[in-house]
């Protein structure tokens, strides 16, 4: 078939066709398309399609499909040409005997259809601003009260979505109903609220949201998802639905409702987007409301902890001070009757007078060790680097005369330095080392060793051991207790108090101490202390 016949046999065709030859030039044409075409464009035939088109870029798409064409393939492109849009497919075209002679167009013009598409489009963006318009509002709210929150979020959706009733609801903790937090009614402008549903009248509608976060109904009375409502949906004049289950940490916590009355509408992707988003939004209000009610529980926790404690060191002071005062009178008495009448008197009231003083003293001690665990957790300081090496130095400086008493060996690694209060700290090592010489062996020289071990990122061990005369294992965990006493008093003096003040000083670092022992075979303390590159909070 030669191509005036091709050319013939297409005229008839709905669009355009056309036929090049290896050079891309218009050979034939025909179609419906092909009048008009021809009228404008008289002289076409015989032009490359480069003369036609005035261009010689093979990215233009007419050339870069006829390029393709001639490849053997076949070519789809939107050609946009004096104002009109056109879906052009271009083939190969082959003669009788399989040659490859040119190619073969055909054209159909979708201007109407591009043009709905552009305005939908159009309309899409302008939705899609509007919808932008309302988030941004509502990300520049102030999320504090949280009634106040939702009605903002419901009354802002409500007006951009164009939805006539919009409405809040929560599930109970057996999530067997909701109930309605707030309902906005756009045409009244008013609120609404206190509206039960139980789960079980609507099964079909919790099921579905369950399996899916939206629920698009654009014919609520039909849908089955939505049509358990059908006395509901007549009543209130509503013809679609719109509901987004609501998610906090994964779990569904309530139900956001768009209803739209009087006609039906079709949900759009732009729609359900927008509805999400609020749902996140307010999910959003109820954690920050949730947070600001654990944030104030904790203020008025802490803050009744500091007056606890306050009142504790309070109550400690006028403890110690009340009470050393008449401790101090009775020594300084009990000193002063000895003195009166140790020569005239018998034996058993001197000794009855050194119990006394014996007695006060030990009073006296135990109220000021009472003071100083008080004021452990309630004196704060800020962390600071510590030497424990300096802090060893200084222990032993002011333990030196006990030291030469009891022909004391230390031995102490070098020691790393943690982050903490120095004073608590020397004092946590005063104690442990006092105990040391105080348990020790009566006919043997003290030995002391100190070794540290960072065991984690975080904490450094130190280690306390000496060769005293120890406890039973059974006391390993007990030793902490305060006022627990192992030795009588005549042969061991101490309030009973110095390894609980240990205690709670590692326990303001946020560590931990540990004790382990056997009779006569001495005593190892194991506590940790921050290392200095973590620790960041003050005591």
């Amino acid at each position: 078939m030669n191509l005036e016949n091709l050319a013939l046999l297409f005229d008839q065709m709905p669009g355009g066709i056309w036929t090049t030859d290896l050079d891309l030039r218009y050979t034939s044409s025909g179609g419906k398309e092909a009048k008009s075409f021809k009228k404008n464009h008289p002289n076409y035939l015989g032009m490359t399609l480069q003369e036609f088109f005035k261009t010689d870029s093979t990215d233009y798409p007419a050339i870069r499909g006829h390029l393709k064409a001639l490849k053997g393939e076949i070519a789809e492109y939107i050609l946009h040409w004096e104002g009109e849009y056109y879906q052009c497919h271009v083939s190969p075209l082959y003669d009788e005997t399989k040659k490859l002679i040119g190619t073969i167009g055909h054209a159909a013009n979708i201007t109407e259809q591009r043009k709905e598409e552009f305005s939908s489009i159009k309309k899409r963006s302008e939705q899609a601003a509007r919808y932008q318009r309302g988030l941004l509002l509502l990300t520049k709210m102030d999320y504090g009260h949280l009634d106040e929150t939702i009605n903002k979020i419901l009354k802002v959706t409500s007006e951009t979505l164009n939805v006539e009733r919009i409405s809040f609801w929560l599930y109970n903790k057996k999530r067997s109903e909701i109930t309605c937090k707030s309902m906005f009614c756009l045409s009244q402008e008013q609120f609404r609220s206190g509206y039960t549903l139980k789960a079980l009248d609507y099964p079909r509608y919790f099921k579905a949201l369950e399996e899916s976060r939206h629920l698009a109904a654009n014919d609520a009375r039909l849908d089955p998802r939505t049509s358990e409502f059908q006395d509901y949906l007549k009543s209130f004049d509503i013809y679609s639905m719109m509901d987004v289950a609501v998610r906090l940490q994964g779990n569904i916590i309530g139900i956001v409702c768009h209803e739209h009355t009087r006609s039906h509408r079709d949900w759009s992707k732009e729609d359900q987007e927008f509805a999400t988003s609020i749902a996140d939004m307010l999910a959003l209000a109820l954690e920050t409301h949730e947070h600001q009610k654990a944030k104030q529980a904790l203020q008025q926790k802490t803050q009744a902890l500091q007056k606890s404690n306050r009142e504790l060191e309070r109550f400690a002071y006028v403890a110690s001070h009340d009470l050393q005062e008449p401790l101090n009178l009775i020594v300084a008495f009990s000193e002063r009757c000895r003195s009166l009448i140790q020569k005239n008197t018998e034996p058993r009231l001197i000794d009855y007078l050194s119990r006394i003083e014996n007695s006060a003293l030990r009073m006296h001690q135990l109220t000021n060790d009472l003071l100083q665990y008080a004021r452990i957790s309630t004196r704060k300081r800020p962390f600071e680097e510590v030497d424990l090496n300096l802090i060893v130095s200084e222990v032993i400086s002011d333990l030196q005369i006990k030291l030469q008493e009891k022909k004391t060996h230390i031995e102490s690694s070098h020691l790393p330095t943690v982050r903490g209060d120095s004073s608590k700290i020397h004092r946590l090592f005063l104690n442990l080392l006092s105990n040391s010489l105080k348990f020790s062996e009566k006919n043997r020289p003290t030995e002391i060793s100190i070794a540290s071990e960072n065991i984690s990122k975080e904490f450094t061990k130190i280690s306390i051991k000496d060769n005293g005369i120890g406890f039973e294992s059974k006391f390993n965990k007990k030793i902490f207790t305060p006022l627990l006493r192992l030795h009588n008093q005549e042969e061991y003096t101490g309030s009973g108090m110095g390894l609980t003040i240990c205690e709670k000083i590692v326990q303001v670092h946020g560590g931990k101490i540990e004790a382990s022992s056997q009779k006569n075979q001495g005593t190892k303390i194991d506590f940790t202390l921050p290392r200095t590159h973590q620790v960041k909070k003050s005591l």
